[in-house]
């Protein structure tokens, strides 16, 4: 049994930053950023895709290969915040934008991923913020949020074609998300970040949801995606944004990685990404048909989650946005919460009703 509360004000999240709302620290001494941020902006973009036919041109280019071999990189300068390797927005739109609004606060932004055709699977401190799920009357089964007049959730995929919008009916949070505190009592903080989303009505067959990674799996390589705060294009807020981090460690039950890669290229994320996936492998958008061919369904292994110890604000910035941007990209490093572990995928199968992509197969396995 779930117990329901009505949602209250809380905070959000976003890849790169504006209003750069930073927290007290997992480690003494230290800030934390947990990727989120409330905005006023709600403009969405998608960046440039190649060929409507096959996504991409490169697709016969291994991805390890593209710096060497790609048009993009070897005829072309790559823009200021992006990489020289391209990717398709179109072929992401399991990708999708959260905005929570409620009267006379600013509308706040996070990301996440749709891993059913109702379901999305985001952050939990999107919704109850620093605060401990068990201090909300959390169950053992979750503790499930409804929305009301005082709080609307629109989740939209902006890389879905026409039929992008919904609107959310509920969340339910991690039974034993921890919030900021948990130090006091000896926990990890930020623990169990994670939430998923019951939505108005699903999206059509069109929209192909990401499946949950198999129990255990890790990929040391991943692609990371999200709405927030980024540095390319003079900085922008709420456009989709994709990087290739550097391979990622495994400490515990959390993915991390810092920014800098042996080209000097800086891959975050940043206020307004968190809940947004950490897919295994680099992928681009290249389809399973492709010389190169990429999965699908993608698989999700984890969710963005926080930045430990954000840079410095730079001189240099030209926009707020990017200023932000420039911030998270300075951080000592970035932490994602796996999903993989058998407590925390079992949770989120059972709070999607089996539906989440991936449940169902592990289930016959386990048969």
């Amino acid at each position: 049994m779930r117990r329901w509360i009505w949602i209250g004000s809380v905070g959000a999240a976003v890849l790169l930053f504006i209003a750069s709302p930073t927290l007290k620290t997992t480690d003494p001494g230290r800030d934390v950023d947990r990727a989120s941020v409330q905005t006023t902006a709600s403009g969405l973009e998608t960046h440039q895709t190649n060929s409507a036919h096959s996504a991409l041109v490169d697709c016969d280019i291994p991805f390890s290969q593209l710096r060497q071999l790609a048009p993009s990189c070897t005829r072309e300068r790559a823009q200021p915040g992006r990489r020289c390797e391209m990717y398709s927005s179109p072929e992401f739109s399991e990708v999708t934008s959260i905005v929570i609004t409620r009267p006379n606060v600013r509308q706040t932004i996070c990301t996440g991923t749709l891993i059913a055709p109702g379901w999305v699977l985001s952050a939990a401190h999107c919704f109850i913020g620093d605060d401990r799920a068990i201090d909300h009357g959390a169950t053992a089964a979750g503790l499930s949020l409804v929305t009301d007049n005082q709080m609307q959730i629109d989740v939209t995929a902006p890389n879905a074609g026409t039929d992008q919008k919904r609107r959310a009916l509920s969340v339910i949070v991690h039974p034993n998300y921890t919030g900021f505190r948990a130090s006091d009592t000896g926990q990890v903080p930020y623990d169990n970040d994670l939430a998923v989303i019951a939505l108005d009505r699903p999206y059509s067959s069109d929209v192909q949801p990401a499946a949950l990674a198999a129990q255990d799996a890790f990929n040391q390589f991943s692609t990371i995606a999200g709405y927030g705060f980024s540095n390319a294009d003079g900085g922008t807020i709420g456009a989709f944004q994709l990087a290739w981090p550097v391979p990622l460690t495994h400490v515990g039950d959390e993915l991390r990685f810092t920014a800098v890669d042996e080209y000097g290229n800086r891959s975050t994320f940043c206020q307004g990404d968190s809940g947004g996936p950490v897919f295994a492998d680099r992928v681009r958008g290249c389809r399973p048909t492709d010389k190169v061919p990429e999965k699908r369904p993608r698989e999700i292994q984890g969710t963005m989650s926080y930045i430990q110890r954000l840079g410095k604000p730079p001189e240099h910035a030209t926009s707020e946005p990017e200023q932000h941007a420039e911030t998270c990209r300075q951080a000592e490093y970035d932490v994602m919460q796996s999903i993989t572990p058998p407590g925390r995928r079992t949770w989120i199968c059972s709070a999607t009703g089996q539906q989440a992509l991936g449940c169902r197969t592990a289930n016959a396995k386990e048969n």
